[in-house]
């Protein structure tokens, strides 16, 4: 099992940036919902990752220089992307997987190909970052039920994750532990172009909602709620799902997949996580360096993910069935 270029995590000075205001509902590409405004404390100082299953990583405080002013020193990622990784698009990932004819793909057509191919994708993801089998318990969203007129009023995301972490009294530095359970959302997403609050009938929107939202019952909230999407590599995500997730203090996270350019079995090449990166790193005011999950994932084949694999990546009553957009 070889190893992808997907090593440790990305780094980035969250200093001087503040949370935003959210937006009512409006079209595909703005805010839009009803979450509740959240802030970000400024005396947390350090969170250690809780398991290799979407628990947040290491973040260090902006105010533990003890003198009140904020260090500057930004940390940039680690170089791991090789020549020969290229992003995977929505259509070499058809191409992938019609080729080696994944659960019969190459004879199917429509939305029935575009299914079959979109749980061989989501299970090598959840499969490669150790999240099978995936959540199956759907989470209501009072926005995402506004903005669709009654139904889908749910989400169900592919994995939910944990976080503990340590606040600090400055400058005594006394610590507390705090344990912040399922607070991550992860989404895998196979979409060409880009992510809206409106995309799969404001399926973003819902996470961004219900994730500020569950569990009902949280301890004070150290550091923000997260959605974090793993994608293909021509997938990006819009102003519009920013703006609403800064305002409502919501971390949106993204890692996209790569495929490897040179292998010595083209027609079936193996893929692999790239860096992670927050796309909106003001809503970590207070901290300077962080990040969600810690590699080195394993690198593999998209036939990799068996078809055991791929019926534990299917929620029954998926609002949001996996596919290929």
């Amino acid at each position: 099992m070889g190893v992808g270029p997907g090593v440790g995590g990305s780094f980035g000075d969250a200093v001087g940036a503040s949370v935003g205001a959210g937006a009512g509902p409006g079209s595909s590409d703005v805010g839009a919902g009803a979450g509740p405004a959240r802030g970000v404390p400024r005396r947390v100082a350090h969170v250690r990752r809780h398991h290799n299953r979407g628990g947040l990583g290491t973040a260090v405080s902006a105010d533990c220089t003890g003198t009140g002013q904020p260090q500057q020193n930004y940390v940039p990622p680690p170089p791991s992307r090789m020549l020969n990784w290229q992003p995977l698009t929505t259509t070499k990932l058809r191409w992938i997987a019609t080729t080696n004819n994944i659960n019969g793909c190459a004879g199917q057509t429509g939305i029935t190909q575009s299914r079959t191919i979109g749980v061989a994708f989501e299970a090598w993801v959840l499969k490669t970052m150790g999240q099978l089998p995936r959540w199956t318990k759907s989470i209501p969203s009072t926005a995402r039920k506004a903005a669709n007129n009654g139904l889908p009023a749910s989400v169900i995301p592919e994995f939910v994750g944990n976080q503990t972490g340590e606040t600090f009294t400055i400058p005594t530095m006394v610590s507390t532990t705090v344990y912040y359970p399922q607070s991550v959302f992860f989404e895998v997403k196979a979409v060409t172009g880009a992510l809206t609050p409106g995309t799969s009938q404001w399926q973003v929107l819902g996470l961004l909602d219900a994730v500020t939202t569950f569990p009902p019952v949280v301890p004070s909230k150290p550091l923000p709620t997260a959605v974090y999407f793993t994608t293909t590599g021509n997938t990006t995500v819009s102003p519009g799902v920013l703006t609403t997730a800064t305002g409502w203090g919501v971390a949106v996270w993204q890692r996209k997949v790569l495929y490897d350019a040179n292998s010595a079995n083209p027609n079936d090449p193996n893929l692999a996580l790239d860096d992670e990166v927050c796309l909106n790193p003001g809503v970590y005011t207070g901290w300077m360096k962080y990040w969600i999950t810690v590699g080195p994932f394993p690198s593999n084949p998209l036939t990799w993910a068996t078809v055991q694999d791929q019926a534990a990546a299917v929620a029954p009553g998926d609002p949001d069935p996996a596919e290929v957009d």
